[in-house]
């Protein structure tokens, strides 16, 4: 619980074989990439259990970057948690994932500023398996997938995707 890593240099790295946990089984965990650090891993993952929640990935910063060979899912089972991309950051990952199971309600993933991008690969669920997801891309920031799932299924109504401000896309 309320653990924290912190990168914050160009020549900061964090390169791992296997897959990145924030909030494995707690609460308010954070990890801050910025500055151009860079993170990479094969599958991320935030608020593993259903007793993980608040906890909050920051990628913020020209050529500040999240790299995930696999997927990504903000709020695997756990709720309240955050994916924050600001300021020229770069998060990259196969799937999407915003709220991925039964539990894993009131998610957000806020993509905000020009140059600032998540991209997925391929596809990017915004409400997996439970309710009140919520995508936000606003002030010029950017999200790529090949397919977009809103509501994925009858379990996660109320979750939304909402794109706003001028080069927002």
């Amino acid at each position: 619980k309320s653990n924290e890593v912190r990168l914050g240099s160009p020549s900061a790295r964090w390169l791992m074989g296997n897959n990145l946990f924030v909030g494995s089984n707690g609460a308010m965990s954070w990890l801050v990439v910025s500055n151009g650090a860079r993170v990479e891993n094969f599958d991320g993952i935030l608020a593993n259990s259903s007793a993980s929640s608040n906890n909050v990935a920051l990628v913020t910063g020209s050529g500040s970057t999240w790299s995930n060979r696999g997927d990504l899912t903000v709020g695997f089972s756990g709720r309240d948690n955050q994916l924050l991309v600001s300021n020229g950051g770069f998060v990259f990952n196969r799937c999407g994932y915003l709220g991925r199971q039964p539990g894993s309600s009131n998610n957000v993933a806020r993509i905000s500023g020009s140059g600032s991008v998540w991209s997925n690969q391929f596809y990017l669920m915004v409400g997996g398996n439970d309710r009140s997801n919520r995508l936000i891309v606003e002030a010029g920031g950017l999200v790529t997938c090949s397919d977009g799932i809103v509501s994925g299924s009858s379990s996660s109504g109320n979750s939304e995707v909402l794109v706003t401000g001028p080069g927002s896309l």
